[in-house]
């Protein structure tokens, strides 16, 4: 799939490191509760 591809391509292990990279670099923003 295109995540995967992008997950090889970071050398990113899963769908939570891509999160924490995400939230990192501020291209989400992170939700408070």
């Amino acid at each position: 799939t295109y995540r995967a591809r992008i997950l090889e391509k970071m050398k990113l292990k899963n769908n939570t490191e891509l999160t924490h990279y995400a939230i990192e670099h501020r291209l989400v923003n992170r939700l408070i509760r």
